[in-house]
């Protein structure tokens, strides 16, 4: 039977995406994109990459033995053959780091300052073997199934900066704005970049060099945005990593100051030694947690090199072994180090050719281990994690229909998605997304006479797509267990009247129904709690046809179906697929709607992982929050501190959302916060009014206080160990260095300069022989400037007149390390260490006079006249200053 109208429609046309099923070969390559601190496929999937590397220079493939003399063919070759080679012995592997080596684009003849330094490029040269080398090699590893991520023509400087010895920035500036524009670039969705390749130390506008300040890592965005820029004004919109300091092992600062712009990560380096990794797990989490893990919690994180063996074999960058994860050795660490923090990508950076030797096969027990077998070494364990990776990771593949607006839905979200909008205002108790995760629960809270008067349709447009046919499918799984009688459920389609597919229940027996056209047609019985409802609309002709199915593979017609007439794509406008369950007799029946799609075939298997973190109400409504420090946080001043806002829930899981609150900071000249990280400018106090709102919009808040001092008594920011090993009690700010030992503080370098004095007293006797030291060099055995106590219990340094055990003036603008020497044989008490400018610790003119009040005596301290403070005053004799403290708060020196 078929009904006749005819009203006015526009439709979005939208893209159709029809992906080439590959990967490795048989992975999907659909297009990937920053979302938070993990990299999504299309559907929201996490993905974290794991591949190789090729760099395409004679040396570098097999010494110069398979290729030379700027032979395009040969190096196509033999590159494309190792790719093939790699993934026929099983390798799953995901992403190839390209190597734009400078091979190609040096000139002929020029000899480089360094080791691929940038005074030698051509860029007409880089031009030409951009066409014919790197894009050849990067679209064949696309059509193998992988991703490529493009580095630059060799490796950074030793130094750079916004300018430097080399105009660094200018060359990658030159370097990305060619590739991001080029035609077979910029609309591959999967060509990343890496913008640079292990920068070392930076250089700041003062001349002065390092690599892990804040400071540095602002000359670092300095560089790199205009290049960020720059390539998205080309209109390349895929993920850029961009890499830190030090050998690419510096990150923290970018938490404070992150590269702006969507799609953006960041690029790790990672060897045997580095991070203190030869030092076990411990150690290893502690400065990975330091260095990366600040930059880690906002954004991905992609290893570009990494690799480790015994060094016997001569076959690997790291020297190192397995070892044990939480133990000792690197490479299990570092696999468990990266899987902790969840969203991390790797490489193997191990020459391609051995691993295109790899044999899966396990030695026989008398055989002899090589690199390839040896379990110690990388190839081994890596190539087994990578099938265990190509499960948990993978990409799934696109849609086949792609909107501008989502349409597909599993219901994997407390909140409905944008493309859904309610048929009428159901009251909230009327439908559920916490009830059930994964689910869309329809309840049935009043009787309808019809599906209209329930007003709890849940629906979204219908959409035009070219090249389907002129087929727009709209498809539910449904979970129909806990109806009642007279209840009617399903997929509906309609404009001005409803026309539906669903299961009705009367008398205990489950039955396909359809309305077409006022009239209902009861179809068979549906033995099983499941059933898949689909609707088919042919957007040419207006057709709509009904389906339903047990298996979501066969799908059985009622034999009935309805014309829609309209305009050109012959729908009228506002036609929609809608959601609905009503009840009829009897309320408290209710269905799930597991998910709707638009593809002609869909299965969640098919396009997310079976796994997802499930949620309750009560798992997203907070109960509770509070800091780990209390009422006080303590900063070291022109440090960062990342803060920690934990959050409790209903469910009694605690979560860190600092990076989600709200915060209110009394004194701006004292510290600053960004992606919950603290930054602190100076000496001071603030207050600080922190906000949070829970998913379901619960709110809480935290009200504290925050101090920030040069030297800060706390576990923390102290560390007795800077040489030999000692110990510090935060409660009792007792010291114990080891024999000749030293602890204190370590600054990225700090300036004092503003300040006249540093005041330092000891709570008690100075029985260790302890001194007070400043160094303007990062290194302990450099030249200190050292301040006695003697037999007093405060010191008084004068920062502008000091100097070094070697004669030189102290330079105050420059302190990398504070803190105190003994001898070791006893511990001792650090009352407090203080900056000031008062009056009261200038020689020669601190003195008062004392005048006439009313408040009574409290105490008595005795200085000598350069300001060291003596125990009593029988100890001394001749001129002394006495600092007398009153009841009323006034202090006088006499």
């Amino acid at each position: 039977m078929r009904k006749h109208f005819t009203l006015y429609f526009i439709v979005a046309l939208m893209l159709l995406a029809a992906p080439e099923m590959k990967a490795w070969e048989g992975m999907p390559t659909p297009r990937l994109k920053v979302d938070g601190r993990y990299l999504k496929d299309t559907h929201g999937n996490i993905v974290n990459l794991h591949g190789f590397a090729q760099t395409y220079s004679p040396w570098f493939n097999e010494r110069g033995t398979k290729w030379n003399n700027y032979d395009v063919s040969g190096c196509l070759t033999y590159n494309q053959g190792l790719i093939d080679d790699i993934l026929d012995v099983g390798w799953k592997m995901s992403f190839i780091r390209l190597h734009m080596d400078p091979y190609w684009s040096n000139t002929p003849g020029c000899q480089p300052d360094g080791h691929e330094l940038p005074n030698c490029f051509n860029e007409t040269r880089f031009k030409k073997y951009l066409d014919e080398v790197f894009i050849p090699m990067a679209e064949y590893a696309i059509s193998k199934g992988m991703y490529v991520v493009m580095r630059p023509p060799g490796v950074s400087p030793e130094v750079i900066g916004v300018e430097d010895d080399y105009n660094y920035a200018q060359y990658l500036f030159n370097i990305w704005d060619i590739v991001s524009k080029h035609p077979r670039i910029k609309d591959r969705e999967e060509i990343m970049f890496e913008l640079a390749n292990e920068p070392v130390r930076i250089r700041l506008a003062d001349g002065s060099e390092g690599a892990n300040t804040q400071a540095h890592f602002d000359v670092l965005k300095e560089i790199f945005q205009p290049i960020v820029n720059r390539i998205r004004d080309n209109g390349f919109q895929n993920v850029l990593w961009i890499p830190g300091s030090g050998y690419q092992a510096h990150y923290k600062g970018f938490a404070v100051n992150p590269i702006e712009g969507d799609n953006i990560g960041y690029a790790v380096h990672v060897y045997p030694g580095w991070f203190g990794s030869a030092d076990g797990y411990d150690v290893f989490k502690r400065e990975w947690d330091k260095q990366v893990k600040p930059i880690a919690d906002l954004a991905p994180i992609l290893i570009t090199e990494m690799d480790w063996a015994p060094a016997h074999y001569e076959s690997s960058w790291g020297k190192g072994v397995t070892g044990t994860a939480g133990a000792e050795g690197f490479g299990a660490n570092f696999k468990k180090i990266m899987d902790e923090t969840g969203n991390v990508g790797w490489l193997l950076f191990t020459d391609a050719n051995l691993l295109a030797k790899f044999n899966p096969v396990a030695p026989l027990p008398d055989e002899p281990y090589t690199f390839l077998n040896d379990p110690e070494a990388c190839p081994w364990p890596v190539y087994h994690w990578y099938l265990d990776y190509a499960e948990l990771y993978e990409p799934r593949p696109d849609f086949e229909y792609l909107a501008e607006l989502p349409t597909n839905d599993n219901f994997r979200h407390w909140n409905l998605r944008p493309q859904w909008d309610w048929y009428g205002s159901p009251a909230p108790e009327a439908w559920s997304l916490l009830e059930r995760a994964g689910y869309v629960r329809l309840k049935n809270i009043k009787i309808s006479g019809n599906i209209t008067e329930s007003n709890t349709i849940l629906t979204q447009p219908i959409f035009a797509y070219p090249n389907s046919n002129n087929l727009s499918y709209g498809t539910v799984k449904l979970d129909i267990e806990n109806m009642k009688d007279g209840d009617i459920a399903g997929l509906s389609v309609f404009m001005d009247e409803m026309n539906y597919i669903g299961v009705e229940l009367v008398d205990e027996e489950k039955r396909i129904v359809s309305y077409i056209n006022n009239n209902k047609l009861v179809g068979p019985l549906v033995s099983g709690n499941l059933v898949f409802l689909r609707s088919i609309v042919n957007t040419e002709t207006g057709n709509l046809e009904f389906y339903y199915s047990t298996d979501n593979i066969s799908y059985s017609d009622l034999g009935v179906d309805l014309l829609i007439e309209g305009s050109v794509f012959g729908l009228p406008s506002g036609c929609k697929f809608g959601l609905f369950n009503y009840a009829t007799k009897e309320t408290g029946g209710y269905v799930d709607f597991d998910w709707f799609s638009t593809e002609r075939e869909f299965s969640e298997e098919k396009f997310y992982p079976a796994e997802f973190d499930a949620f309750t109400e009560e798992s997203l409504t907070v109960t509770d929050l509070y800091l780990d420090e209390g009422e006080l946080i303590t900063m070291l001043t022109k440090g960062t501190k990342k803060l920690v806002v934990n959050a409790v829930f209903g469910d009694g899981r605690v979560e860190d959302v600092g990076l989600d609150a709200k915060y209110t900071i009394g004194n701006d000249e004292v510290i600053s916060i960004n992606n919950s990280i603290i930054r602190s400018f100076e000496d001071g106090e603030s207050s600080l009014i922190i906000d949070y709102t829970d998913p379901l919009g619960k709110q809480m808040q935290i009200n504290t206080n925050l101090h920030s001092t040069s030297f800060p008594l706390t576990a923390e920011f102290f560390n007795p160990d800077i040489w030999e090993k000692g110990s510090f009690d935060e409660a009792t700010k007792t010291l114990k260095t080891g024999q000749w030992g030293f602890g204190g503080w370590l600054y990225d370098g700090i300036d004092l300069s503003a300040y006249k004095y540093i005041v330092v007293r000891l709570g008690g006797a100075n029985t260790a022989n302890a001194d007070f030291r400043l160094f303007d060099e990062t290194s302990y055995w450099s030249s200190p400037a050292i301040f006695k106590f003697g037999d007093n219990q405060e010191l008084i340094v004068r920062l502008k007149e000091a100097k070094k055990d070697n004669g030189a003036p102290l330079n105050p603008k420059n302190i990398y390390i504070a803190g105190f020497w003994s001898n070791g044989t006893n511990p001792f008490i650090i009352d407090a260490v203080f900056l000031s400018n008062s009056q009261e610790y200038d020689a020669g003119t601190s003195i008062q006079l004392p005048g006439l009040s009313s408040a009574s005596l409290i105490k008595q301290e005795y200085y000598t006249l350069s300001g060291q403070k003596l125990a009593e005053i029988n100890q001394v004799s001749g001129l002394f200053i006495v600092k007398q403290y009153f009841s009323d708060g006034t202090i006088k020196a006499v």
